[in-house]
Formats: C-alpha cells, structure tokens, sequence
C-alpha cells in the first residue's frame, strides 16, 4: 500500500476507497513528474518510481496496487507504460499528463478533471500495517499458480494470439496488446509466476479490444466481446 510518510493527516479525517484510489493517482504522477522536472519524453524504470513511493514490488499486494493505478492512467491518456508488467515496466508523462498535475500545483485547493485537490491528498491515510498482518495468507492467493489455472491462461493467450488480425486495432493498440501477450507469456514461463501480472495484463487487453470494437454487428465488434466474456468469466475466478 501506498504510504502517507510526508503528508499531514488529520485525526478526524477518513476517505472513502474512491477518494484514496484518487489521491494515490495524483501521488504517482507527482512523484514521476518531480523525477522527470516536468518532461514528457523521458521514461522512469517502475523500480525507481517504487522507490519514491515507498512501495516493495516484490510484494504482491503493492504490486497489484501500482499497476492498477498505472492501468488507470494509462488509460486516461496521461501516461504511457511499454513494456512486461513489473519492477521493469517503464512510464512516461505524456503532455496531458504534465498539463494536469501542473494544473494541480497552481491550484491545489481545486480538482482537476481526474484528481481531487492536491491539498486533500494531504490527508491520505496508510492500511500498509494492517494489511501486512494478513501478509503471508494473502500473498499466496496473489501468487500461487496452479497446474489447472496455467493451462487455462495458456488455452486463452492462444486464442487472444489469434483473434488479433480480426480486431480493429491502430499500431499504438497493437503494440499494446502484443505487450501484454508477452507478459502473460513470460509468467507462464517463470518458474515462480506472479497471478497477479497475469490478471492485470488480461485485463488491459479487454481493455484494448473494447475501445477497438468496431461497428455494432462487425466481426471486430462480436471477437472484442467475445474477448471480453473470455476473460471477464476466467478473472472473476482468478
């Protein structure tokens, strides 16, 4: 989990699981505009952001935080991530992503159209202790894989493999896709695969095929759905 060293926390203060997710958000991305100075081009390795952030990415819990909250970003367009899922996943500001958080300097008092006020996140609060005493147990949940499962992941890559031509994908969409492929690939061939990558990169790609489903009725439109059941019914269990 992310910490709160740093920022001021009022006693009578809580936030909703929204408002911290939100604060979080605005956290990685002031932290990677700060090592950056503010530059849209230069890429930040996700173990030097982690570090910044007090995370331990060998843990599968803040792991699984920060890549969803980079999935986020990603997504809105403010950063770009290429890249295997992981401590060597690199990230790079784009020029929205610099707009806002500059936007979010110059007027902390008020929300920009993804964050809240920067002045609230002072008021983030940590779950880190707690949620480390449930360590162990959630851990293997996180992590352990087993035979069965393996195989499922292997059967659904393949058919993601082949679906692809039929998708309308532009080039920044391909690549995307065929990243993630590669980071399902090469936890399948780990000896010790982390779920928990797997699960965020399937569900990046039924991210991608939604936005690139074509017509209503198309054959892109019925494989993205088609993509998007698959992986919605083997994550639900996952």
């Amino acid at each position: 989990m992310f910490s709160d060293q740093g920022y001021t926390v009022s006693k009578k203060t809580t936030l909703s699981d929204l408002e911290r997710k939100k604060a979080q958000r605005l956290r990685l991305m002031t932290e990677l505009y700060d090592m950056v100075d503010g530059f849209d081009a230069q890429p930040v390795e996700m173990a030097q952001l982690a570090v910044r952030l007090e995370l331990d990415t060998s843990d599968p819990e803040d792991l699984l935080d920060v890549l969803k909250i980079v999935h986020y970003l990603r997504g809105e367009g403010l950063l770009i991530a290429s890249g295997p899922s992981g401590e060597t996943m690199r990230l790079t500001l784009t020029h929205k992503g610099v707009c806002e958080v500059e936007e979010s300097r110059s007027r902390p008092a008020l929300p920009t159209e993804h964050f809240p006020p920067l002045d609230t996140i002072e008021a983030m609060l940590s779950e880190r202790a707690s949620s480390k005493n449930n360590g162990t147990a959630k851990a293997g949940r996180l992590t352990a894989l087993a035979e069965s499962d393996r195989l499922e992941v292997l059967r659904i890559t393949r058919s993601l493999q082949e679906w692809t031509s039929q998708l309308a994908l532009d080039e920044e969409q391909r690549a995307e896709y065929s990243a993630d492929i590669r980071t399902i690939e090469a936890q399948l061939d780990s000896p010790h695969p982390k779920k928990v990558l797997i699960r965020v990169a399937l569900e990046s790609i039924k991210c991608i095929a939604e936005k690139a489903n074509g017509i209503p009725g198309s054959v892109g439109s019925i494989v993205s759905s088609g993509i998007a059941s698959t992986i919605d019914r083997f994550v639900a269990r996952f």
